[in-house]
């Protein structure tokens, strides 16, 4: 078993001797070594082949720690893919939310990066799609500096069914220009950087951390207060946020 806490920090050990597509056998040697290593081993839930420690050891040492071993090393899932959405398109899930909190240029290709990322692979791998009606509002404005919408909505499009699939749901950080409580418009005005701070910053204090927090409790009831609240069936409630973005925000037809 697992706590939550272990877990959130478990996904955030950037440094680690396996780092999946961007492992290095020099580093691999040089980080199992000196023992730089956020990540853990935990017992493998499905099993997998029994091995002796020493030999987890050389094989973290050479950078081939492998799924079917009795013992499978966790790290930052952003060694592969930031959002965590390619495992769930592959496993053709119908109603899927994805956070993203990542570090954002006012400007150039890098915005949407992770997002952009996650459903090309998606696409290429797998033949699906991701169709969004306008993500627009989730960029800031140049002169302002605020989101008009934190989440956007679309339809999932799996290959081999005749119709949309299911129901895609994104929140990403964002300043609103309107409902802000004062300790965040506070930390907003103040801090140039804030809500995109580079992720190279590990040490937050505790405004840091509360302004952060706050803008996530707002997205989320954002979302929910568009969801038909009460409602059992998630799959209803999913479709009509889907319904009140395209709604609000479906780009409109050039002439």
């Amino acid at each position: 078993e697992m706590g939550l806490s272990s877990a959130a920090a478990a996904s955030g050990a950037a440094v680690s001797p396996n780092m999946g597509e961007k492992t290095s056998q020099t580093v691999s040697i040089a980080a199992t070594i000196f023992n730089a290593r956020l990540g853990l081993w935990v017992r493998n839930p499905r099993g997998g082949k029994a091995r002796r420690p020493l030999l987890l050891y050389f094989k973290e040492l050479c950078g081939q720690a492998s799924r079917d071993d009795e013992f499978v090393y966790l790290s930052d899932g952003g060694h592969f893919e930031n959002l965590g959405l390619y495992e769930l398109l592959r496993r053709r899930c119908r109603y899927v939310l994805a956070v993203a909190a990542d570090v954002e240029p006012e400007a150039g290709p890098d915005r949407m990066g992770n997002l952009g990322t996650a459903l090309r692979m998606a696409r290429v791998d797998f033949g699906v799609s991701i169709e969004i009606p306008e993500l627009q509002p989730l960029l800031r404005d140049s002169e302002t500096g605020t989101v008009r919408s934190w989440f956007a909505a679309g339809r999932i499009r799996y290959p081999g069914d005749a119709g949309p699939s299911g129901t895609f749901v994104f929140i990403k950080t964002g300043i609103v220009p309107d409902g802000l409580p004062p300790d965040l418009l506070n930390h907003w005005r103040s801090q140039r950087a804030f809500p995109y701070d580079s992720t190279s910053d590990q040490q937050y204090d505790q405004p840091q951390f509360e302004s952060y927090r706050v803008p996530g409790q707002l997205a989320g009831e954002a979302v929910g207060a568009v969801s038909l609240p009460g409602e059992p069936d998630i799959g209803v409630r999913f479709r009509e946020i889907e319904r009140v973005y395209g709604s609000r925000f479906a780009r409109q037809p050039t002439t």
